[in-house]
């Protein structure tokens, strides 16, 4: 579930923690706190769906920042598919 999140904020490209948490709340997620957003990121970096690297910070430090792997791609087109068929049985489910 994290990489439907998570991976949805980052499709439009790599981004720090930051962010993506701002990201995620303008979609209508409560804010996520660090002890929340980052242990998710450290999973699916350590699950080989996103990858990282450090940018420099302008007057202060440096900064992580995520990027969708391949397999983090992979993995999100699979969950959006998933999801997408879901919606529709929960859909049909109420109309009837």
């Amino acid at each position: 579930m994290y990489i439907a999140l998570q991976g949805g904020a980052l499709r439009r490209g790599p981004a720090h923690g930051y962010a993506l948490a701002k990201a995620l709340a303008a979609r209508g997620l409560d804010p996520l706190k660090g002890a929340t957003l980052y242990p998710a990121l450290a999973k699916l970096e350590a699950d080989g769906l996103v990858s990282t690297s450090w940018e420099q910070g302008q007057g202060g430090p440096g900064r992580k920042v995520y990027e969708l792997s391949g397999a983090g791609r992979s993995e999100l087109a699979h969950q959006s598919l998933a999801f997408a068929a879901f919606s529709g049985i929960v859909r049909g489910a109420s109309a009837s």
